[in-house]
């Protein structure tokens, strides 16, 4: 295992390579010149656009241009500069916790989506054409034709405008919800005032912004998380509901299930000590593209309800068409692809015993 790993790894680079390419390609061929845009801004002195211009060598050859900037990725970490943000890349991409945070609300999204679809398809396969089945279809379907940013405004005009969660203190009934997920930060202060409730959007309501990390902080996070995680995860719940489904129909007709079920065993052993972990393996192999999947519904739903992740600062990139962000957004789009489909591949030998890796 440990040596496949190490293949793998060594494997990445080429592709990381190539991964690179495209995206300045791709940047590069943009119609829009980023030099000619300077010298018609009024806040861009002529002094610090050639300043801009020596530095990063915006003068040069894209091919010059491409080489530098790989060369500062692998020997310096030097991901390039926000020209639009005055901060580096990295900084701007990854910094103030928007790696964390996206990485957090990934994962979470995955155990939700997971612990939500795996038994409703088994349920749906194991009733084939009930009526809750036929229900279940539909609802799948419906998750899978309802874009993640459509969805994302749905929710925020329900809670705002239909439930009216921004002035729950007004309500007696409802102000423990609002004194668990949103304590006063000061000790002994009041946590519910009139007009007062739970923020809609962003990571954190806005007092929680700046202090440390905490129990109540934590509890606050809860609150902006779980909205994000039913948004992202809709439509991956819908697509693993009908993947499930279908797996599990197909291996219940095989011979060796027929077989158990002749030697006498109960249908629940049949179905989920051999059935399910037969119908269980292809999801896992495909957890490689579910990890990119996330990111692309993150993308829009950060923008939407304006979350510190790595993804909205990607999209305000494409936005003001920040050359180095974008270019690293995708180097690092292709680097969460490899690695989600290690990491699968990895799984499944944990829960496929016919997979070794030698």
């Amino acid at each position: 295992m440990i040596s496949f790993i190490i293949r793998r790894i060594l494997y990445m680079i080429p592709l990381l390579f190539i991964v690179s390419i495209i995206a300045f390609t791709v940047v590069k061929l943009q119609p829009s010149d980023l030099v000619a845009q300077w010298k018609f801004n009024p806040s861009i002195s002529q002094e610090l656009l050639e300043h801009y211009i020596k530095e990063f060598g915006l003068d040069k050859d894209p091919l010059t241009q491409y080489i530098s900037w790989i060369k500062n990725i692998f020997t310096r970490g030097d991901w390039g500069f926000s020209f639009f943000n005055k901060v580096p890349v990295l900084d701007y991409l990854f910094g103030n916790g928007n790696l964390l945070y996206s990485l957090i609300i990934i994962f979470v999204t995955m155990i939700f989506t997971w612990a939500i679809a795996i038994p409703i398809g088994i349920y749906s396969a194991t009733h084939k054409y009930s009526f809750l089945d036929h229900f279940l279809n539909f609802m799948g379907f419906l998750g899978l034709s309802i874009p993640n940013f459509l969805l994302a405004v749905i929710f925020l005009q329900l809670m705002v405008a239909v439930l009216n969660v921004g002035s729950w203190c007004d309500y007696a009934w409802l102000r423990p919800i609002v004194e668990f997920f949103r304590p006063p930060v000061e000790p002994g202060a009041v946590g519910c005032e009139p007009g007062k409730g739970l923020g809609v959007g962003y990571l954190f309501d806005q007092e929680y912004l700046l202090q440390p990390w905490s129990w109540a902080k934590f509890r606050n996070f809860l609150w902006h998380l779980w909205p994000v995680v039913l948004i992202v995860g809709t439509a991956n719940i819908a697509a693993l509901i009908r993947y499930m489904r279908a797996n599990l129909l197909d291996v219940l007709g095989q011979p060796y299930v027929q077989t158990a079920r002749a030697k006498g065993l109960s249908e629940r052993v049949v179905i989920y000590k051999h059935a399910v972990r037969n119908a269980i393996n292809p999801l896992v192999s495909m957890l490689g593209f579910w990890i990119p999947l996330m990111f692309e519904a993150m993308l829009v739903t950060s923008a939407v309800m304006s979350l510190g992740t790595v993804e909205r600062a990607y999209f305000e990139a494409l936005s003001t068409q920040d050359q180095w962000v974008i270019m690293g957004g995708l180097l690092y789009f292709g680097i969460a692809l490899l690695m989600g489909n290690l990491i699968a591949d990895i799984l499944l030998a944990f829960v496929d015993p016919k997979i070794r890796y030698d």
